[in-house]
C-alpha cells in the first residue's frame, strides 16, 4: 500500500489511508512511513528524514509518545535542512511536528 491511498469507503466516497507505523529505535524513514509513533526512552532516538529532491509535497508526522527523559530528534538526510536548521528536536510527551518536503529542504507545517 502506498503512503495516501485513496479508496471508496462504504458510504461510496473518497477515503485517505496514512500508514501509522511505532519506533523506539532511530529509524530511517522511507515510503513505508506516514505517521510516525516513536518511543524514546531514556536514550532518546533519531528519526532521519528522506532525501527532500524529488518527492516534493510529501509529508511525514513524528509523534513523541512516550514521557521518558530521551528526545526524539529529527534529521535530515545529507545537505537537506528542516526550516533551516539540520535537526528538529521532539523533547515532551505528544509533542509532535509535521515536515513537507518542497523539493529541496524539509519545512514545518505544523507542530506544538
Amino acid at each position: 500500500m502506498s503512503i495516501l491511498d485513496s479508496d471508496k469507503g462504504p458510504s461510496g466516497t473518497a477515503t485517505l489511508t496514512q500508514m501509522v507505523t511505532s519506533v523506539a529505535i532511530s529509524t530511517v524513514l522511507n515510503t513505508s512511513h506516514s505517521i510516525v509513533l516513536a518511543t524514546a526512552g531514556a536514550g532518546g532516538i533519531t528519526i532521519t528524514l528522506p532525501t527532500a529532491v524529488g518527492i516534493s509535497g510529501r509529508q511525514y508526522i513524528v509523534v513523541k509518545v512516550d514521557a521518558a527523559a530521551g528526545g526524539v530528534t529529527i534529521e535530515a538526510d545529507g545537505t537537506a535542512t528542516i526550516d533551516g536548521s539540520l535537526t528538529y528536536l521532539l523533547a515532551n510527551q505528544w509533542q509532535y511536528a509535521a515536515f513537507y518536503s518542497d523539493g529541496a529542504n524539509w519545512i514545518i507545517g505544523a507542530n506544538n
